[in-house]
């Protein structure tokens, strides 16, 4: 009888987890379409600026092949800097390990901790590991070129 009144709290326990999961498993397929959108726009912005920009400067048009030169180059760095692709390939691994969790526990009868904890280390893992361009060592490369060059004085 005392299972009986453990049951219902472990399906609770059991079923916020799974809410859980979908949520981030929602989130993740939100962003990877986002980064996904945006690495093809800017890819192939960048690639017919590129192009038009030769085809253009070749019929003489200077200007106008320097303006879709500049865009391309905007384009491919706006690319580097945002790190899209990094992103896009994060968000794939983790709604991957998501859905892979997913399964595990829907086709488990107990919720285990194990579980609980490999939810836990893909969240860690996430948010450890999400691209962010540093401009702090940038920042700290260009200090410690400028202190080691020798002045000319």
């Amino acid at each position: 009888m005392a299972t009986a009144a453990v049951q219902p709290e472990f399906t609770n326990a059991k079923q916020h987890l799974l809410n859980l999961i979908e949520d981030q498993i929602r989130f993740q397929q939100r962003w990877r379409r986002s980064n996904m959108a945006s690495c093809v726009l800017l890819t192939i912005t960048a690639l017919g600026s590129a192009s038009a920009a030769s085809v253009i400067a070749a019929m003489g048009q200077s200007v106008w092949g320097a303006t879709f030169s500049a865009m391309a180059a905007f384009c491919f760095s706006a690319e580097k800097a945002l790190l899209v692709r990094e992103k896009w390939k994060l968000h794939v691994g983790s709604k991957s390990a998501l859905e892979s969790l997913k399964a595990e526990l829907l086709c488990s009868e107990v919720l285990e901790d194990r579980m609980l904890k490999r939810f836990a280390l893909i969240m860690q893992d996430y948010a450890e590991e999400l691209p962010v361009y540093e401009r702090h060592d940038l920042a700290a490369n260009n200090l410690a070129r400028h202190n080691s060059t020798p002045s000319k004085s």
